[in-house]
């Protein structure tokens, strides 16, 4: 891209994109009430962070029980999890005894049959849980919504003057579908994470303390593949957000604008602005799309090599007689689901 057109591109960024500017009276297209002279809702670092959280957190007063409840199926369906991964040991050991003895298959089938009605228990309480999320979500978002339309209608005009349209309108699609997920999954996820780590954890140690120990040596390097991915991929997915208020507010300024567009002959300009905002977009979102796309397939991999060590010294210890053939499934398997 030539100097010119990242020029242009820079300008017209910094007219739509999410930073505060002093409105300037002007032309038809020159940044009054109606032109991009507006200043938007600015992004960047969080302020007052706590103070939001509690904000956020006032919402859910109402649903106190609810998501008590919420929380206590989490836990059983946690515990669900790990309490069936470890019954594949067991099972395993049935039909493959240590040293060549007969397979016990009233154990094996009575393991089995243990072993579902577990993930059975764990799969209800991760529906019940879901249920009970989803309701205490969306009806903080009916209390958002409801209070963010009646504080709208009480500012004044200059806010509005003021103000990017299109971002204003990104607050009540796009920020609050954000705020809802985080209520709906995020809180739960991080809880249900934090759980599942320390009850595999215990379980990995408890199986074998070697095969931990690689696992243990392996979680820095994939923690700091992954930091260094999400680093990049947050730097682009703000770019990117910040792209889609541009071309948003663009959008929102040209088609308000129609008439006075037309009458000065302006089609061709609004083309090539336009034409430059979406090509960053463009170039933006595929940056950030790639890195965020990259994440999984990247720890999977390092995870498998970990898979592979703990695969082949279980395999060595097998043959040596110290470990079962039941602990080395069970513990492969529990160190893919970490």
């Amino acid at each position: 891209m030539s100097s010119d057109a990242n020029n242009r591109r820079e300008k017209l960024a910094a007219r739509y994109a999410s930073k505060r500017v002093e409105g300037k009276k002007g032309g038809p297209m020159g940044g009054g009430p109606r032109g991009p002279g507006r200043g938007a809702i600015a992004t960047g670092k969080p302020k007052e962070t706590k103070a939001t959280i509690r904000r956020l957190l006032s919402y859910l007063r109402a649903d106190r029980m609810r998501i008590v409840g919420a929380l206590l199926f989490m836990l059983v369906s946690t515990l669900s999890s790990i309490a069936g991964t470890y019954v594949l040991r067991p099972v395993i050991n049935y039909i493959a005894p240590q040293g060549g003895g007969a397979v016990n298959w009233n154990g094996f089938v009575q393991g089995l049959v243990f072993m579902g009605l577990v993930y059975v228990l764990g799969v209800l309480a991760q529906y019940l849980q879901s249920r009970l999320m989803i309701g205490v979500s969306q009806r903080a978002l009916y209390s958002i919504r409801t209070e963010l339309f009646h504080k709208v209608q009480r500012l004044p005009v200059r806010f509005y003057d003021a103000q990017n349209h299109g971002e204003l309108m990104s607050r009540f699609t796009n920020d609050v579908d954000v705020i809802g997920e985080m209520l709906n999954n995020t809180i739960i996820s991080l809880i249900s994470g934090v759980i599942t780590l320390i009850g595999m954890l215990a379980m990995m140690i408890y199986t074998n303390v070697w095969l931990t120990l690689i696992t243990v040596v392996f979680i820095p390097v994939i923690a700091k593949a992954g930091g260094l991915i999400a680093k990049k991929s947050r730097r682009y997915f703000v770019a990117q957000q910040a792209a889609i208020g541009a071309l948003n507010g663009y959008i929102e300024e040209t088609v308000s604008g129609q008439k006075v567009v037309k009458v000065f002959c302006h089609e061709p300009e609004c083309e090539d602005d336009f034409e430059v905002l979406n090509s960053d977009l463009k170039g933006k979102q595929i940056k950030a799309q790639f890195f965020g796309g990259i994440m999984g397939p990247v720890l999977g991999n390092l995870g498998q090599v970990t898979y592979a060590f703990t695969a082949c010294l279980g395999g060595v210890l097998c043959a040596l007689g110290r470990f079962d053939i039941g602990g080395m499934t069970n513990f492969v398997h529990t160190s893919l689901q970490r």
